[in-house]
């Protein structure tokens, strides 16, 4: 296994586009399209990171009804995280071998590595983590899942162009920096933040794992704040389990889209 090269041309475009985007609001005076941008991001990332790619995909935590099991499939394209057959392969094997030797992007592999540059490493590195297809083998069998992995990058470039024709500025403000946010936000918080004691922080149960409860996250990244909770009980879609917690994509999953809870060990 190895990240596709289409993939990281795609962050790569993120990046140029967030330059782009400072750039244009500073010669404009234009920062509430920023904050937009960032908050329609905020939105985006729940339902199509935190519901779609991490706790229906990934831990196939609730089943719902079809139309929203293809909706959940699409919307996870908006993120640029990845596909739902990768991003599921790398997160299940993240749980599997979380924070030793074979985990991807553990914090005790330092900072850059764990948020930033690991999608950048050799195929022998990767051969390294020996990451096993088996593990997304119900993914596979999905007609719906399969067509938007096999077509990923041409339903992007499909994005892009229709976002072109609107305006540049849309494409730049709500197609691609919504890929930076995701890929700063995703990196530094759910990947590295999660795993790292910062003050504040705390543990409800001795996981075999460095995980963390970060409550005060709730306010710089809605999706994965409890995370403890999550390591000790991966295939619950809600992740508050003590008084006084709670997990507004819960909310949203308990209204909008969960059928019925599946008992999935992912």
């Amino acid at each position: 296994m190895k990240v596709s090269p289409a993939l990281l041309l795609l962050k790569l475009a993120a990046i140029i586009a967030f330059i782009s985007a400072i750039t244009y609001c500073w010669t404009n005076n234009a920062w509430l399209l920023l904050l937009a941008s960032y908050l329609y991001y905020r939105v985006l990332s729940v339902v199509a990171n935190g519901i779609s790619l991490h706790r229906y995909f990934s831990h196939r935590s609730f089943a719902t009804s079809k139309p929203k099991h293809i909706f959940l499939c699409w919307v996870s394209v908006l993120v640029g995280e990845a596909d739902p057959i990768l991003s599921s392969l790398i997160h299940r094997h993240h749980h599997k071998y979380s924070d030793t030797d074979r985990d991807i992007h553990s914090p005790t592999q330092g900072f850059w590595q764990s948020a930033f540059t690991w999608p950048f490493n050799s195929a022998a590195w990767f051969a390294s983590k020996r990451i096993s297809i088996n593990q997304v083998k119900d993914l596979l069998q999905d007609p719906h899942v399969k067509f938007v992995a096999t077509h990923y990058f041409r339903i992007w470039a499909s994005i892009i162009v229709v976002g072109m024709l609107i305006s540049w500025q849309f494409c730049v403000f709500f197609i691609l920096m919504p890929v930076f946010w995701e890929l700063t936000n995703n990196g530094v918080f759910s990947k590295y933040l999660v795993h790292t004691k910062l003050p504040g922080s705390y543990r409800n149960y001795e996981t075999l794992d460095t995980s963390y409860n970060h409550k005060f996250l709730l306010w710089v990244y809605t999706a994965e704040i409890f995370h403890n909770n999550h390591h000790k009980f991966p295939g619950a879609y809600d992740q508050a389990t003590e008084a006084g917690e709670f997990d507004p994509s819960a909310w949203v999953i308990n209204k909008f889209f969960k059928e019925s809870i599946n008992t999935y060990e992912f």
